[in-house]
């Protein structure tokens, strides 16, 4: 048997067995837009295909070092990447602090605070 997840209208599989989803699981992302992609692409009475149109987003906040929130909303593909992070920045709107994302190895994802040398 393949070691590969495979999607279907009745689940996930992987070996033959139901699976349970795990957020941000690549193999799972993966083989439920292959699912999608081949279900969607639906003919209609005039002979036109239609393809799903995948739009992501990652939001969420964290509190800075003044205690305020800091909120965040990035586009990102449909893939589960965590590359749409890398490198950008947020700022407080409450004292103007600046943060950077970051994402390790592990493609774990990180904020730090941006110092500037005047500070």
């Amino acid at each position: 048997m393949s070691n590969e997840y495979v999607a279907t209208k009745k689940g996930l599989f992987k070996d033959g067995k139901p699976v349970a989803l795990e957020f941000g699981n690549k193999e799972q992302i993966k083989a439920i837009r292959k699912y999608e992609q081949n279900s969607a692409v639906l003919e209609s009475e005039a002979g036109l295909l239609i393809e799903p149109n995948y739009i992501c987003k990652a939001e969420g906040s964290f509190t800075c070092t003044c205690g305020r929130n800091v909120y965040y909303e990035l586009d990102c593909d449909s893939n589960g990447d965590v590359d749409p992070f890398v490198g950008e920045t947020v700022k407080c709107r409450g004292c103007n602090n600046e943060y950077v994302f970051t994402v390790n190895e592990a493609d774990e994802i990180f904020v730090s605070r941006n110092y500037n040398i005047e500070e």
